[in-house]
This record gives C-alpha cells, structure tokens and sequence, in this order.
C-alpha cells in the first residue's frame, strides 16, 4: 500500500482523495489490451520504439538463373562479393522436372553460400518457381497448354504440345519441402498471373469450378494457397508478375518479409543482348509505395529488376548510380542491375538506410524527392529519356543530396558533368566547389550574357576612383601625391621632410562630387600591391610590405594608411587596418578593404605616422599600383533595370473560373490585365508548375503585384464574420494545390522594389528551397458567381534575375566558339549546341540551345528584306560580295 497523491480518475466517475491508502500493483501483472500484453512488455516496446530508427534501407538483390553461382575469384572472394548483396537467387529446377528430381548446387556454390551468410547473416537465398496454370505460347489442337481436369499431367494438352512443366498444388508444395530441407530461404514465383482461364487454375489447385464465379474469384484463391504455403513452411515469397491488386485481397496476405518484383522496371531487355531500353518503371515504384505500401494496404517490398547492357562496363557506375536513386526516392525496398551481376551500394544509400521519419514526395513524373531525418536526395531522370540505353543518355540523369549535384554516386568527390542541356552546362569537377545558386538552381532567368572572352577580371578593368577627382589634402612637410605608371595603373606616393609627425590624405569622393561617380551600392574597394619605403640615412623607416606599425593608436612610434568613410544618411565610419590580403581583383599578396554594400557621400584614404622620439620620417613611402574601384561596375547594372515578367500567360489547371487576360504595360515593361469571372462559387485558374519549374524557382525571391485588383461587389477578397467568410485567393501556393501560401488583396499596399519603391498592391516572396510543388492564380472560397475581378498590369518578377556582362562565373547561356574545317565538319558533323562556328572558308552559322541550325548570312538577308529590300538572296549575295570587292572598303 501507499498514500495517494494524485487527481487522476481512477474509475470512471471517481477520484480518490489524497493521502488515503492506495494499493500499488506491479506491471507484470496488469493487462493492457485484449491480446493480454502485460503492462512492463507494452513499456519495454515503448522504450525501443523511440530509440531504434527504422530501417530505410536500399537492399541489393543478385540474379542468377543456374545452379553454380561461381565468379572465378576464388570461394572467400566470391562469398565477399555476395555477402554484400541483401538477397541472391538461384534456380536448382529443370523447368520439365519434378521435385523428386532433387537437384543439387554445385559443391563450390555451397561452399560460398554458407561463408557469405557467416559474413552478412541477414542474407536470404531464394529458388525460381513458376506458377502459372497454363501457356497460350504453347497450343495442341487448336487448345492452350493446360493440365486435364483433374491435374494430371499425362495427355494433357501441356503435356502434348511440349510446354514447360505446369505444376499442381501439391507437386508446388513439394518443391517448397525440397527448397526448406535443402537451406532455401525463400521461392521466386515466376509468371505470378500467367493465368487464362478459371478452369486452368481450378485444375492446377484442385478447386471445384462451382466454387468461384470467375477467373479472378479463382486466381485470387490460388494466390492465397501459395502464399500461405510459403509461410507455413517459414518460406519468404517474390512474386513476379507486376502488381495485378484488382484481382482480389490477395496481397493482404504478404508480410513484411516478401517481396513484389516489377521485372524490367527501368531498365528491359527481350534478347539479353542488345536491345536494352531505358523505361519509367518508376511512376508504378512510387505508385505502389504511396497507395499501398506507405498506408500498410500490402507490407511486402518492391524490388525492380533491371537488365543490363553487356558493353556498358565504362559506365555502369552511372547507371547503377541512377536505379539506385530512383528505386530508393519512389520507395522501392530491392534493386538489382543485370543476371550474374554483383553490385555495391553507391555511398549515399547509406545515409538513408535508418531514420525515424521518412517522406517521399513526387514532384512529377521525371523527380523525385526523399526525405529521412536531415537528409535530402532528389531524383531527376532526364524527361527524354527513352530508347536504348547508353552512355549519354545515362549521364544526362542526375541527383541532388543535400544541395550537391552529382551523376555518379561512386565517385569520392561526385563529379558534376553532365550535359543539362537546358540548365547548367558545366558546374564544377567538386561538389563543394558549386555555387548555392548553381545548387539549387536547374535553370535561371539569364536574358543575356555578354562575355569579354576574360576568364577572370582584376583591378586594372574597373575604373580607378582615385585620380577621377581627388582632392589633396597635404600638411607641412608632408605631401601626397598621385603617379601614374606605364602599365595604366598608379601609386600614391607621401614625401616627408624632417618631419616626426603627421597626416596626409586624398579625398576620392566627397558630398559635391558622389552622384556624378554614379555608383552601384554594391560596395567599394581600396587596395594595394606593396608599400614601399625609400628613407634617406638617417631617416626612421619601416620594412618594406609594412601596413600597420602601432601598439595601440597614435602610439609613439606609429604607421598606417586607413579609411575614412560614410555613407550615404549614415554616420561615418573609419577602419584603421587595411587587413585584407590577396583580393581576387588585385594583386595576389597585396592589400585590400571592402566596404559594406552602400553609397557612400566621402572616402578619405589617410596615411599618419609618428616617428620615435627624436628621429623623423625623411624620403619617400609608395603605396603600389593603388585602386579604388566599384563592385557592381560589372555586375548587374542592367538588371535592375529590367526584369521578365514571368506570370504565365496561360493555366492548366482550371474549374469553373475565367481568366480574360489582355497585353498590357507598365512605363515600357511587359504587364497584363486580366478580367476573371467564375460560374460555381468554389471555382478556381491557376498554373501548376512543373518539377523543372519548381526547381529553378527555389530559393529565389519574386514579386508578384498589379497597379489595380477591383472586385466588382467591392470587396476586398479577405474573409469576415459580415460576410460569412467568403474569400478570394489570388497568390501563390507552395506545396500546396491552392494559391493561398501568400496571396494579394484588393486593398493590399506594399513598397515596389521593381518600381522604385511606387506604392501598389504587390508582395515579395522568397521560393523555399524544399518546395516540390508550385501553383499561381485564382480560386474562390464562396463567392457569388456574379462577382468579377478585374487587375491591371499584373507582373511577377524574379528579383534575382541578371544580365551578366563580364562577370567572374560563366552563365547558362554562354556561347561556344568553333573554328572547324568545312570538309571535315561535313563528314563528321559536330553540332555543338549554343555555339559559333567560324569555317576556315570564313563561313559562319550557329546552332542555338534546341540545336537548330541558324545560318548567319541568311539571318543578314533578313534583315535587309525587313528593311526594305526586295531582291532574292542569290541578288543580295552578290551585291553584298561586290561592296566587299570595292578597292575604297
């Protein structure tokens, strides 16, 4: 007994009063549910329920159709090599044999076998079986090959046309004795629907045809025979013959340790030689997975089974890498690539093998996207991929885990070449190396791209602030002054005379001249290669390189060149240490500062010193090919300035809502009107984007506006208790089927940042980076159907959007330059897309992104046609090579 201390409702209806006697019972004997689970095991469960992970894991399955798995590499070797598998299968029977034919594996089959399960004890083997109660492929007059009535074998039309045995219930159940006795761990059922008729399969499982009404009422008996069958004898089962759920409840029957075999799934062959085939098996993987397998409707495993080409050595790890990825991302629980195939798990499997939370989304048919615990892989198949397999349509699939492109799961390093044509056409040889936008990005909004043929830029390609309009500001006995150099750069250079101490300065930009250096708000940069000291004797100096010399500030002695500073409606700023070394635009060991990402109305660059008591600075101190420069000179200057209008001007996805759209603009921008009516007051228009659309949005922040958005009862669209909660969503829905993640009012006000800060109803909205689906539009929540909506210069702009021109990173849509020989190009034609070629004949013609071929002369016929000319291109050909020919030109 023990004193109660507690409010709990012991009974229903009452609770005992504290400090009273209450009898304490142990666990063990208290019963929590009607299976009589005693209390301290339900508690135990519970404990290991939150700290062992579930198992996610991919396993690898080996196919062998024969009774001698050797590989040659000797029995520790060879049992090394399936001991990495999760399932190996084996076939002992001869398709015409019966089970008392008792076949054997070889003695060395046996021998690696047992070794390899020592080495991974959670190997099972499994033995090919094939079920089917008849075959059309075999026929005797004019009938299907078929057991007789009552499943015997002999004269019947199977035995007379020569078909492959058909076994009968019991002959099946006496191969699942030979299999357990001889260590089989499970069967294989071959051709697991391979059925015709009712009578086929009444014959072959001993039912009475009055028993079922048809086929599938037989079918569905017999399914559940076999499986019962395998179960009983401890016997896990594969089935092979895609997913036939309708037939029945059959699969309610499989457990957790049987399997569902999708032959063919990504990868077929019908000859096994060279007619192998790319297929998207993976709609049906995902499918299974997330109406049946996820939901618990069927517990068995999905394996796909996959063929391989023979001469396909040089890249199987790319294609091992790809029906890795994709069977792990669908949900599938088996993979296998070729017979006779051994295969290793690419590295990233394993960080999904546990977890205690897992989500699968499919983003469309071609990506998919998993989720276990903190980490992410995104599946892209390549949205042509079709025919036959080979090395360049394998490479153009490819992987995202945890923000890291890759195609080649095997590699320590992924690298990240693939062709995507259409998005990045070449990264970097080092995940780590991508950049973020590159990450997350497949394709960007790049309108243009002009490039210098530079591959990086310096200093020397900005323009120098400093002599653009300085003002001096020099002291007695110290000056400083501006050199220019022969190589158009300059130095700085102080002269002291006898002079102990002292500042001098040059101020660069100043509240009279700031606008006129139009800068860019992208910060400035002030910098140096060296410093150089040249003291006459007896003069105090420094080492040459010496940018700061100081215990603390104006200590005695003291040197330093610094900044001051401020920007614009800011209080200034000075930085006494130009600790910056090896800046990408300047010299490798020179010195630099960068300022934040501001105007700036003054910057002072100030040299001060103080010599020991008693000596003096005497001579001269050189600041090196000296720069101040503006970040944003090549950056975006453009972009800012003009924008793509990315709203669709289509939906696909529409019920009972119109959308009117008209051409509009905005201050010479691209915008539309829209009118939108509705005939059902739940209607709804919206574009749903696609899996590659979604993709090139993440992370990106966009504003979506309209200078007007009218509802024709003059409502604002926002839900209220006066109106009954009726709303009108026009916004953006992210993960979502519905534009409502963030959405826009008619009395909505916002700052523009596209319109310069203009007042409208607009919003801004960053993309976030797990966002597997996207829709924008309108839909409504009640209201009546003789409301309409009308919104004029509706835009939406991605604000990260740019025009490089001779950036540092190459762009999406950089051109290739080709000089080629015209003979040669004709025998071999390159086709490179988004290039120029230049002929050595001086011909010129490129191939744009879709690899169309656009001849520049015919592109210059054109034009002079628009513009007037009305002769044929023969005519214009030869009046433009006789201007050429003119002595004067």
């Amino acid at each position: 007994m023990a004193k109660y201390n507690g409010s709990v409702e012991l009974i229903s209806g009452i609770t005992p009063a504290n400090g009273q006697d209450f009898p304490l019972v142990a666990a063990h004997a208290v019963q929590v549910d009607d299976d009589g689970t005693r209390l301290d095991e339900a508690l135990k469960n519970v404990s290991t329920d939150t700290k062992t992970p579930e198992d996610q894991g991919l396993g690898l399955a080996w196919l062998g159709w024969s009774n001698n798995i050797e590989r040659g590499n000797g029995i520790e070797n060879d049992a090394i090599m399936f001991s990495k598998h999760d399932i190996v299968g084996m076939q002992r029977l001869n398709l015409y044999s019966l089970a008392d034919s008792r076949p054997r594996f070889t003695e060395n089959t046996v021998k690696i076998l047992k070794r390899a399960k020592e080495l991974n004890p959670k190997l099972r083997t499994f033995e090919y079986l094939q079920s089917e109660s008849g075959r059309t492929d075999f026929t005797y007059n004019g009938d299907h090959a078929h057991l007789n009535s009552d499943g015997s074998w002999e004269g019947s039309t199977a035995d007379l046309s020569g078909c492959t045995r058909i076994y009968t219930y019991q002959q099946i159940c006496d191969w699942l004795d030979y299999f357990k006795e001889s260590g089989t761990d499970g069967v294989f059922f071959d051709d697991w629907g391979y059925d015709f008729a009712k009578e086929d399969i009444c014959y072959q499982m001993g039912l009475s045809l009055n028993d079922y009404a048809d086929k599938n009422a037989a079918l569905n008996q017999k399914w559940i025979m076999l499986i019962e069958a395998c179960h009983d004898r401890g016997l896990f089962l594969i089935t092979n013959g895609d997913m036939p759920f309708s037939v029945g409840d059959w699969y309610t029957y499989l457990d957790e340790n049987d399997i569902i075999c999708l032959e063919s799934c990504l990868i077929s062959s019908v000859n096994y030689k060279d007619d192998f085939t790319w297929q998207a098996g993976q709609k049906k993987v995902y499918d299974y997975y997330a109406n049946w397998y996820s939901n618990g409707k069927c517990k068995a495993k999905l394996w796909t089974l996959n063929y391989f080409p023979g001469d396909a050595e040089d890249y199987k790890e790319i294609i091992l890498t790809y029906l890795c990825a994709m069977t792990l991302a669908c949900g599938g629980g088996y993979v296998s690539m070729g017979t006779f195939k051994c295969i290793e798990k690419p590295a990233f499997v394993d960080l999904f093998s546990k977890g205690n939370q897992k989500t699968i989304k499919k983003i469309d048919d071609n990506i998919y996207q998993l989720k276990v615990n903190t980490h992410t892989l995104e599946v892209h198949q390549w949205k042509s991929l079709s025919g036959q397999v080979s090395k360049e349509t394998a490479s153009k699939n490819y992987y995202i885990l945890d923000g890291k492109v890759f195609n080649n799961g095997f590699l320590t390093a992924p690298v990240v070449e693939q062709e995507l044509s259409k998005r990045i056409d070449n990264v970097s040889e080092r995940l780590d190396t991508v950049s973020d936008d590159n990450r997350k990005n497949a394709i960007s909004y790049w309108r243009m791209s002009i490039d210098d043929w530079n591959a990086s830029l310096t200093f020397s390609d900005y323009t120098n602030l400093i002599p653009v309009d300085p003002e001096i500001h020099n002291i007695s006995g110290g000056t400083i002054s501006i050199e220019n150099n022969s190589d158009g750069t300059l130095d700085i250079v102080c002269t002291y005379k006898e002079l102990s101490q002292g500042g001098i300065y040059l101020n660069v930009i100043r509240p009279s001249n700031y606008e006129e250096l139009r800068q860019t708000g992208e910060g400035l940069e002030f910098g140096f290669s060296d410093v150089i000291f040249d003291m006459t004797e007896g003069s105090w100096t420094l080492p040459n390189g010496t940018v700061y010399e100081a215990k603390w500030l104006w200590s005695t002695p003291s040197f330093y060149i610094y900044t001051d500073i401020i920007p614009l409606d800011e209080a200034g700023v000075t930085d006494y240490k130009i600790d910056g070394i090896g800046s990408e635009l300047g010299m490798a060991t020179g010195h630099y500062k960068k300022s934040d990402k501001k105007i700036y109305t003054s910057y002072n660059i100030r040299v001060w010193f103080h010599a020991p008591d008693g000596q003096y600075f005497n001579g001269t101190v050189r600041f090196k090919n000296a720069y101040l420069i503006d970040l944003g000179e090549h950056s975006d200057e453009i972009s800012k300035k003009w924008y793509t209008n990315i709203f669709p001007t289509n939906f696909n996805n529409s019920s009972a809502m119109t959308a009117k759209m008209t051409p509009s603009s905005k201050n010479g921008w691209k915008t539309y009107d829209f009118l939108v009516s509705h005939t059902n007051a739940w209607g709804w228009t919206k574009y749903k984007y696609t899996g590659d659309e979604v993709i090139a949005l993440r992370g990106h922040t966009i504003e979506l506006g309209c200078t007007l958005m009218e509802f024709s009862n003059g409502e604002t669209g926002m839900g209220s208790s006066s109106n009954g909660w009726v709303n009108y969503a026009f916004g953006i829905g992210v993960n979502t089927d519905n534009p409502n993640t963030v959405r826009l009012y008619a009395n909505t006000q916002d700052k523009s940042e596209v319109w310069d800060g203009e007042k409208i109803c607009c919003l801004k909205y960053t993309i976030p980076n797990d966002a597997t689906s996207l829709v924008i539009g309108f839909q409504s929540y009640g209201f009546a159907t003789t409301v309409t909506v009308s919104l004029k210069d509706v835009y939406m702009y991605d604000l990260g959007e740019e025009v490089s021109i001779r950036g540092k990173d190459s762009t999406n849509a950089s051109l290739r330059l080709c000089r080629i020989n015209e003979e040669q190009e004709e025998l071999t034609p390159s086709k490179m897309r988004n290039a120029l070629y230049i002929t050595e004949k001086g011909g010129m013609y490129c191939y744009d992104l879709k690899g169309v071929k656009v001849d520049i002369a015919g592109s210059i016929y054109i034009g002079a046609a628009k513009a007037g000319y009305t002769g044929s291109p023969e005519e214009f050909g030869n009046a433009l090579y006789q201007l050429i020919q003119k002595i004067d030109l």
